[in-house]
């Protein structure tokens, strides 16, 4: 493991590894910015995008979805032109989308947070269907770190400011919720739960918000 020599962010979100050009994608989370690092020419290009960009996923036709604090928005793949598909938190002054991840199935689920009050459980979760923004939960103290297990069918999703990260168990089409679970709940000495992801192990990783961030392990699930 090793760092990107001479790119700083301040909140830098949605690591994508792009295995056709073995380049790495990522967000500026408190701007409006889109790196992408080559491992073969060891450099960095970045694109500024017309909004405040919060989170970014692939999508089909091998173009992108950015989540942005204006809303969702469809991405060519050279990051150079954009479209707008749907923003549920609309005429909100306080409500703006955060992460965003592609699923299995190709369906692009995301979150959303009270900007002004991270702790108030104004947050949803939704998905994207048809251009349209399906609401999937609610209650959220900041909709963040979305991770699938394919294998099992399920959804992970943490409840940041509460310290809980949630399991959903999904039909086969993993389009629809069957049952939800409080998969974990941190102790404050840990931390908030922010990122997560699911390896090929079923393991559910988490990397906490504190003032050191560092990766935990959740639960190793696999049946």
């Amino acid at each position: 493991m090793h760092s990107v020599k001479g790119i700083k962010t301040t909140i830098g979100e949605s690591p994508i590894w792009k295995p056709d050009t073995n380049s790495l994608v990522w967000v500026e989370a408190a701007g409006s910015e889109i790196f992408e690092y080559s491992i073969h020419s060891q450099s960095t290009q970045v694109f500024h995008v017309p909004f405040d960009i919060t989170a970014i996923a692939r999508c089909e036709g091998n173009g992108w979805i950015c989540a942005s604090k204006q809303g969702l928005f469809y991405c060519t793949s050279s990051f150079d032109d954009f479209t707008p598909i749907a923003d549920p938190c609309f005429g909100s002054t306080k409500l703006h989308l955060n992460d965003a991840v592609t699923a299995p199935n190709g369906h692009l689920w995301f979150g959303s947070m009270n900007h002004n009050q991270l702790e108030a459980p104004d947050g949803k979760l939704y998905r994207l269907t048809a251009n349209t923004a399906l609401e999937m939960d609610s209650g959220f103290s900041v909709a963040n770190g979305i991770a699938f297990n394919p294998a099992l069918k399920r959804a992970y999703c943490s409840n940041m400011f509460q310290r809980k990260v949630y399991e959903y168990q999904l039909d086969d089409s993993m389009t629809q919720i069957i049952e939800k679970a409080v998969f974990v709940e941190l102790d404050e000495c840990k931390g908030y739960p922010d990122g997560l992801s699911v390896d090929r192990h079923g393991n559910c990783i988490s990397v906490t918000g504190t003032a050191a961030s560092f990766p935990i392990t959740l639960h190793h699930r696999t049946k």
